[in-house]
């Protein structure tokens, strides 16, 4: 951490003469009788700082204070300009940082430091009554790490300056703080939010930053640390979202970091380039499901969406259209399982949302067609929460004959013999959830390329190469006990007869999760109301079985170490070992 920085970052300086001289007359008191709240504030150099001379009437358009106050206003002297403090620096911390910065008048009900941080008026001072006792907010957004104000007065004004207009924030209404500087107005009032990190402590800032995140949530993530930015950064602004860089691109467009202005989350940004009518249908049915999505454990809702010229439906094609969705902190196509750093439990949690995802796609009638790592995304890691995205591809049906789907190599058998024996059903994406397994787990079909060999970079899945992938993943379970069950998992979702293959719902039953409820713990009675919550109306089948088979529930299972004996049988069966 360089140390020239001493955890300062921003400031909110008086700019009109009725906040100047309320803090003239706090200070000069706070001085004297209160050491709480004289840490948040600083004396100007006099040479340093300008006062502003004019009245409140000369920048307001609501009605002013009496004439009495307007008159006193102009005659008072301003003998002790400065401005209020926001810092890192543990003796400048708020009383709870956890809330984030109270600024207001304060009152006398609450004993405690009268309930504020940043004190705007003096206890008793007439002028104090056009504030409220807790005026204003600023907190952290934990996800972002950009700072967010909020009105928290539901009679006085609070605006903010946006362009060269003011807007009126309603109460409990938030707005992002994602420029250098932002005129903020409480009720008379006026005052500059200003940013004081210089480019050469950036990093210092980023790293307190993260630091103070961490003692407020110990817990959770320190997930501000992927958005490493400041406000005044190169950003755009497209309806009420900040884009900043690219982060994925593709030939259906692009996918952009963001941040929603109004509440400082942040969101990912899928730029579209339509070029045909069946473009706008594809991508309008792809909203029209995400919309659904809302509140949906495994499914990556989206949250907002508009073409070029703010049309949500679209205006017609060629043009761009945007996909507003949550940010997430990367997918499952890196190398996550082999970090050590993760728990097995929370590996598992990730599967298990992804899982819980597609039973909830199916349950509504929906084949996703395109389940991939890449289109699996770690949310958050504590707690740990994954979501399936990505529906371009996705269908609203049955059955399906169309087969330009997701990657050649990923696709089930049976999209490739729709002509000799007809449409394919949600088992394809069951099966792909085993091949992302596979995958997860260490397999491709460049190391794995079975009998068959490696032709050509993408090859359509045969009988030899699913040998080479059942094979690849016995013997991972061998090498490594643990994954044995998981394996057992993937082994039942990568049948070839889809018939015989398992269903999400059924797949949520398996024995593989007994981790995530061992963790758990506690008493009886908490042990069964977390298997409620992890727990389907699924029925558990053997591999080779029919799905009538009796449920089983999921605390009732065993984990087991090994692949089960009926999976041993069937790969037995159908891939004999040579002799010799």
């Amino acid at each position: 951490m360089t140390s020239s920085f001493n955890g300062d970052f921003a400031r909110l300086v008086p700019r009109n003469r009725a906040s100047q001289v309320l803090f003239s007359e706090t200070i000069a008191y706070v001085d004297k009788n209160d050491t709480f709240h004289l840490r948040f504030m600083e004396r100007a150099l006099a040479e340093a700082y300008h006062a502003s001379s004019e009245s409140p009437e000369d920048t307001t358009d609501y009605d002013s204070p009496h004439d009495a106050i307007d008159r006193d206003l102009q005659l008072k002297d301003i003998p002790n300009s400065g401005y209020y403090v926001f810092s890192f620096d543990k003796k400048r911390a708020p009383e709870m940082p956890h809330i984030g910065w109270r600024v207001g008048r304060g009152t006398s009900k609450v004993p405690m430091n009268r309930g504020v941080d940043l004190l705007l008026a003096k206890p008793g001072h007439p002028w104090g009554k056009k504030i409220a006792s807790v005026h204003l907010l600023f907190r952290f957004n934990l996800r972002s790490g950009f700072l967010v104000m909020s009105a928290q007065s539901q009679k006085t004004l609070v605006e903010v300056k946006v362009g060269t207009t003011w807007e009126r924030l309603a109460y409990k209404g938030e707005r992002l703080i994602h420029q250098p500087t932002v005129l903020v107005r409480a009720g008379v009032c006026e005052y500059e939010l200003e940013y004081t990190v210089e480019e050469k402590h950036r990093e210092a800032y980023f790293e307190e930053r993260m630091v103070f995140l961490e003692s407020i949530q110990p817990n959770k993530d320190a997930r501000a640390g992927n958005f490493r930015k400041l406000p005044g950064d190169s950003c755009v602004l497209k309806g009420r979202y900040l884009e900043f860089e690219t982060k994925g691109y593709g030939t259906f467009g692009w996918v952009s970091q963001g941040l929603d202005t109004r509440n400082g989350d942040p969101v990912a940004i899928k730029e579209l380039r339509l070029k045909s009518r069946s473009n706008r249908d594809e991508a309008l049915l792809e909203v029209k499901m995400g919309k659904d999505f809302l509140n949906k454990r495994g499914l990556l809702p989206i949250l907002d969406a508009w073409c070029e010229h703010g049309n949500s439906e679209g205006c017609g094609s060629p043009e761009r259209y945007y996909i507003v969705m949550p940010h997430a902190l990367t997918d499952l196509s890196t190398n996550f399982w082999t970090s050590l750093r993760i728990s097995q439990v929370d590996k598992l949690r990730w599967l298990r949302d992804l899982l819980e995802g597609l039973a909830t796609l199916h349950m509504m009638g929906i084949i996703h067609r395109d389940i991939r790592p890449q289109n699996m995304l770690i949310m958050s890691n504590s707690p740990p929460r994954a979501s399936i995205c990505d529906f371009g591809k996705a269908i609203k049906a049955q059955t399906s004959n169309f087969t330009a789907i997701g990657p050649i190599s990923t696709c089930a058998p049976e999209v490739w013999r729709v002509l000799n024996f007809g449409p394919y059903t949600n088992k394809i994406d069951t099966w792909a959830f085993g091949y992302a397994i596979a995958d997860i787990l260490g397999y491709s079909v460049e190391k794995y390329p079975g009998a068959d060999g490696l032709k050509e970079a993408n090859p359509k899945i045969t009988r030899n190469r699913h040998a080479a992938m059942v094979q690849m993943l016995l013997d991972h379970s061998e090498k490594r006990p643990e994954d044995a069950a998981l394996v057992d998992l993937a082994l039942k979702l990568l049948v070839w007869d889809s018939k015989l293959r398992w269903s999400a719902k059924q797949a949520l039953s398996h024995k593989c999760w007994a981790p995530i409820l061992r963790e758990i713990g506690g008493d009886r009675d908490s042990r069964e109301a977390a298997t409620e919550e992890y727990q389907p109306q699924a029925k558990r089948v053997h591999v080779i079985a029919s799905e009538a088979d009796p449920p089983a529930p999921l605390h009732e299972t065993v984990p087991t170490q090994e692949a089960s004996e009926e999976t041993k049988a069937m790969i037995a069966r159908l891939y004999p070992k040579k002799k010799g």
